[in-house]
């Protein structure tokens, strides 16, 4: 998140604006992820932070994670609810992102990425194909 420390974080904690697990992760409190998500509709754009950050993990190739289970879900959730406003940053993501679920073998994830892309491609004129002809493959 390129924080230089954690006093934000610490504050919204103890506000009860975010919540603490024992796995080490922080989430937004149930009501403020509705109403976050409702009044703020997630963009590619907006989002290039954290799009940037998952595809750095998506890319170490030969560095195990313990947390590739909720990258797959964070994943998933973009792919479902983000608008898709710079298309070239969007596929980009969507390409790194296939190879990582490769290599844990989740085939979930890889068709609902498949499905994505033939839906942009049927939908809009994104330039190439050639991802998803080696996806295919």
């Amino acid at each position: 998140m390129h924080l230089s420390n954690l006093n934000e974080i610490n504050n919204l904690i103890e506000t009860g604006f975010i919540q603490t697990n024992t796995r080490h992760t922080i989430s937004l409190h149930p009501m403020i992820q509705e109403i976050a998500l409702s009044e703020t509709k997630p963009s590619v754009s907006s989002c290039h932070t954290l799009l940037d950050s998952l595809q750095q993990i998506c890319l170490m190739h030969g560095i195990e994670v313990d947390y590739y289970k909720k990258q797959f879900q964070i994943i998933g959730n973009i792919i479902e609810l983000i608008q898709k406003d710079d298309m070239p940053k969007y596929l980009l993501f969507l390409e790194n992102s296939f190879p990582y679920m490769q290599k844990y073998d989740y085939q979930k994830g890889m068709k609902a990425l498949l499905q994505e892309l033939k839906c942009l491609l049927k939908s809009k004129d994104i330039g190439t194909d050639s991802f998803l002809l080696q996806c295919l493959l």
